[in-house]
């Protein structure tokens, strides 16, 4: 491709929500954590599992439970802070990052880390806040 010779509309949009296509067979909830599964390119609830990359916070329901695989879309918050389910938290995990067990619950450390954010906040031993900002994907 050559370099422009006249200007371009590029199109801009602001980027907070994103438009992905769903896994087949899959169920995503509103306020979810989601991710995309590297070997498909296709949005699933996030979990402790490998070759899963953070997406965001699903914006909406969206259920392909039925459909073939990119039948249904569901639009993802890419940033924000939201409030999830963890196991044993205290004061001192505020600053830390957080990773997914489940597509509802955070905690420091897991086998795969698929990182979703920054705890920000310590609600309780079994909630926190955390922070997510996702630049790409």
């Amino acid at each position: 491709m050559a370099n422009l010779t006249a200007s371009y509309d590029a199109l801009d949009k602001d980027g907070r929500l994103q438009n992905y296509p769903i896994k087949a067979a899959t169920k995503i909830y509103k306020g979810a954590l989601v991710a995309i599964l590297g070997s498909t390119g296709l949005l699933e609830p996030c979990g402790d599992t490998a070759n899963q990359y953070f997406a965001g916070v699903a914006y909406e329901d969206g259920d392909n439970s039925a459909g073939a695989a990119g039948a249904v879309s569901a639009r993802v918050t890419k940033m924000g802070s939201f409030v999830y389910n963890c196991t044993g938290a205290a004061q001192t995990w505020v600053g830390r990052n957080a990773m997914a067990l489940d597509d509802n619950t955070v905690a420091l450390t897991s086998t795969n880390s698929v990182q979703v954010g920054v705890i920000t906040e310590f609600i309780s031993s079994t909630r926190v806040r955390v922070r997510i900002n996702v630049s790409a994907k």
